[in-house]
């Protein structure tokens, strides 16, 4: 009964305010995926900033969902005036949840909990309430923001990523790049109903801090790890134990020292790895690390690849660039170069050591970092969750064990995304880095660079087979053999990548098989 009162009061309340500013849905094509939305001729002000880190930004939603409720209100007639003396009680009855209206009623509440929730609402009600503050806390309570971030670049097109949305909070994004440029923005949702994007803001945070130290989380057994994040040292012996970095690498190029201060043997690796990485293998003990030991050789997929370089022991400072440009690993031993070690690598790779022998240490010498590498949104990570994604899991998670009915945006979602699985233009895939992600077969930036699903051609990694687009990216197949075992790689390429490999010879069409499937 009370769902019903609200349902029928409240939003209907509510919808007479907006209503005025309602369009036909339209379509957007957000990440290459079509996605239907009823949109609001609203437009909030930009975000508000509270501070900017070297990793981290605040922000604060408040003031632009309190300009929309104002300006609904401001704009609205008498006759959309809700009743106040009549509605005081249902007021108290939401102020006792910190949440939106159609959130605050559920099938939780049982009659116990009623009678309990109707006697303390009896006891707070003030006669006194004023109108507006009702309307406006009334109206507050079923707003949503959606914010996003994308990294900025002036010669690429950004791709935002939303990072949250929820109730109007202060909150913090933390793992961003130092010394890297943003755009942040922000719409309000109130009853489904979408306003338009505000004006993005650029901000910069500052090149204060190490790009990456070594990681706690992903390391193998008996690894001590400095306050500071820049020594890793070895408390086991005679067992192999590798460490991650902090953070990874997938476009550019990067440069980086590791200085070897102590060691008995040469059994110390360094080089990269990816996230599914054997942390208790040495590095380049499976298909997912590379590795330049100390004794003059080079690993990868537990075979040795060749001899390579010099030998390295205490005292020494090993070099490492990674060129995803061209696919290239190469190293330096104190400042002298030695050499490609690998090539056609792609992906995504953290900084990598393994240790063998007990008291091992290395060090990661912050002031030898360099690199073009951009800040990505593109979700190729197993790693990468924001606000949003954990609170997608745990709505999920809550509405199967509760069987509770789905958001209105998670329903959205998931009937756009069915509907272009239905009509074939989407595809689901694993990528290189172990993440599934939804690709489009059918876009327009497919005809913008000239090439078709299924087409093969020539790349920088060899050859490759387009399979679709996604998050402003064309992405490819690439055949791999692991153990005389045929598997396929997945990674993409920009368009701007696109038409410089073009200067190249690259990506040009080789052969075409409208049949050839993995």
């Amino acid at each position: 009964i009370i769902d019903k009162y609200i349902m029928n009061d409240i939003n209907i309340y509510i919808f007479s305010l907006i209503k005025k500013f309602v369009v036909p849905l339209i379509t957007t094509n957000a990440s290459s995926m079509k996605t239907t939305i009823p949109l609001l001729l609203l437009t909030p002000p930009a975000i508000e900033i509270k501070f900017v880190q070297s990793n981290e930004i605040c922000i604060d939603c408040h003031h632009s969902v309190n300009f929309i409720v104002n300006t609904l209100l401001k704009k609205s007639t008498s006759e959309d005036k809700l009743d106040c003396k009549q509605d005081n009680k249902l007021s108290k009855f939401a102020n006792l949840f910190d949440c939106s209206v159609d959130s605050k009623i559920d099938n939780r509440i049982d009659n116990k909990q009623e009678n309990y929730f109707e006697s303390s609402i009896e006891s707070t009600i003030d006669n006194t309430l004023d109108s507006n503050d009702y309307n406006h806390q009334l109206v507050y309570s079923n707003c949503m923001i959606e914010i996003a971030i994308a990294p900025y670049k002036q010669s690429e097109s950004c791709i935002y990523s939303t990072i949250y949305v929820g109730q109007p909070i202060e909150l913090s994004q933390s793992n961003l790049i130092p010394g890297s440029t943003y755009l942040i923005r922000c719409r309000i949702i109130i009853l489904g109903y979408y306003t338009h994007w505000s004006l993005p803001i650029e901000f910069k945070t500052d090149n204060t801090s190490n790009v990456f130290i070594f990681d706690k989380i992903f390391s193998g057994p008996d690894v001590l790890i400095s306050s500071n994040g820049l020594v890793a040292t070895y408390k086991g012996d005679e067992n192999w134990s590798t460490i991650l970095g902090s953070h990874p690498f997938a476009n550019g190029k990067s440069y980086w020292e590791i200085k070897v201060k102590n060691t008995s043997t040469a059994y110390l690796f360094i080089g990269v790895a990816t996230s599914q990485a054997d942390l208790t293998l040495f590095l380049g003990g499976d298909s997912h690390g590379y590795g330049y030991i100390g004794e003059q050789a080079l690993y990868h997929n537990r075979e040795k690849v060749k001899i390579y370089g010099d030998c390295f022991s205490s005292g020494d400072t090993i070099g490492v660039s990674l060129d995803l440009t061209n696919g290239i690993l190469s190293y330096t031993k104190n400042q002298k170069p030695l050499g490609n070690a690998f090539t056609n690598l792609y992906g995504e790779f953290y900084p990598a050591v393994a240790f063998y022998n007990k008291d091992q240490e290395l060090e990661i010498m912050s002031s030898s970092y360099s690199s073009t590498c951009s800040p990505t949104m593109i979700p190729i990570s197993l790693t990468s969750l924001n606000h949003y994604d954990l609170s997608l899991i745990y709505e999920m998670m809550y509405c199967l064990h509760t069987s509770s009915m789905l958001s209105y945006i998670s329903i959205r979602d998931i009937v756009s995304t069915v509907n272009e699985w239905c009509s074939n233009h989407t595809i689901r895939v694993k990528i290189y880095t172990g993440r599934y992600i939804y690709l489009s077969t059918k876009s327009l930036l497919l005809n913008r660079v000239g090439l078709s699903v299924n087409e093969r051609v020539r790349t920088p990694y060899g050859t490759g087979e387009v399979i679709g687009t996604g998050f402003n990216r064309i992405w490819f197949k690439f055949l791999l053999e692991i153990d005389k075992i045929n598997s396929f790689n997945i990674w993409y390429f920009s368009e701007q990548q696109i038409y410089a490999g073009r200067d190249e010879k690259y990506f040009l069409r080789t052969t075409y098989h409208p049949n050839y499937r993995s």
